[in-house]
């Protein structure tokens, strides 16, 4: 191709779009090429000067600065699925929480049949809100994720089932490898969660629309959480807490590690405590204890803290204290 053709089309080739700044030498170019293009040449201004007409119109039917105005209806469909999703995603976070200890940490006490215990799953209503959104043009991406969601949720449900199926059948608690592909899969569902998340608060920005980042907050942190393999809606000790959505505790827990001496009804045994609150200690033990049996716990330094068991499985306890620690006590604190 001719250098000054090139060099008049603001170095690119004549067949790639112009750029903006390229007008006026596309204009006065013609002058300086020989008669053998002057048939191209006249053509590329002519294709230069429809290219601006068409850019004229546009700019008067929808300034630059101009959004395009979403109807309120379709503002009330985004709405209404913004709540939904943020309901659901509680539960997936669960799910996957479960689904990453398994794999990570399958000692714990933490039973393969707990993933089928929770099914995440859109309601009937949001996916007629969600069809309306999809058969619009100006919603293609928002239409890619709620597919993808669904068809991730769908397949983590499945591995879910099959996994607990597998390990009723053989006897065994778990297996490595089923439990790693339900992490994955249930990894997966968080991540293209929170791409959903994004894609709705984008489009109700566009709006004018601010979504409550302190409602969004606990929810997305969680969904993080478990997309990286950790499991933020379960304890130490293999118990289930959703934190915003269903939480049982109203007091902060300090992990240790600390040899104990337990007595508990007629059983006196040394056992572990790996966390305290004001209100109770959590102790591994390999000695079964009822629950309701009155105990009595000696700390190392002979300190005694009495109460009862409140609740016993799998080699672990909770001690419920008859007296309540101050949040400035040495075993919460450490000093």
């Amino acid at each position: 191709m001719d250098k000054r053709i090139v060099e008049a089309s603001g170095g690119r080739c004549p067949d790639r779009p112009f750029p903006l700044h390229a007008t006026s030498q596309l204009v006065s170019f013609k002058m300086n090429l020989s008669s053998d293009h002057d048939i191209f040449a006249a053509s590329l201004v002519r294709d230069w000067a429809d290219y601006q007409a068409r850019e004229a119109a546009n700019s008067r039917q929808m300034p630059a600065n101009e959004v395009p105005e979403i109807p309120r209806e379709v503002l009330r469909k985004m709405a209404l699925l913004r709540s939904e999703v943020l309901h659901v995603s509680a539960s997936i976070s669960l799910v996957a929480s479960i689904s990453n200890r398994l794999f990570a940490k399958p000692d714990r006490c933490v039973p393969v049949r707990s993933l089928t215990a929770f099914k995440p799953c859109f309601s009937s209503m949001s996916k007629g809100l969600a069809a309306g959104l999809v058969e619009d043009a100006a919603f293609f991406s928002f239409a890619q994720l709620w597919q993808m969601v669904h068809s991730r949720l769908a397949f983590a449900l499945n591995v879910s089932e099959e996994v607990v199926r597998q390990a009723e059948a053989s006897g065994s608690e778990f297996d490595s490898d089923d439990c790693e592909m339900a992490a994955d899969s249930w990894q997966r569902v968080c991540r293209a969660v929170l791409r959903l998340h994004t894609e709705i608060a984008e489009q109700m920005a566009v709006a004018g629309l601010v979504c409550d980042h302190a409602v969004e907050r606990p929810v997305l942190s969680l969904l993080r959480a478990a997309a990286e393999g950790n499991s933020p809606c379960l304890d130490s000790d293999g118990r289930m807490s959703v934190p915003g959505w269903a939480e049982r505790r109203i007091d902060p827990r300090r992990e240790l590690n600390m040899l104990v001496c337990l007595i508990a009804g007629s059983v006196t045994c040394e056992a572990r405590l790996y966390n305290a609150s004001c209100g109770g200690l959590a102790l591994a033990c390999s000695t079964p204890v009822p629950q309701g049996t009155p105990a009595i716990v000696t700390l190392p330094s002979s300190r005694e803290l009495a109460g009862f068991v409140s609740w016993a499985k799998a080699g672990r306890l909770g001690v419920k204290l008859a007296r309540r620690l101050g949040q400035e006590d040495q075993l919460l604190t450490g000093v």
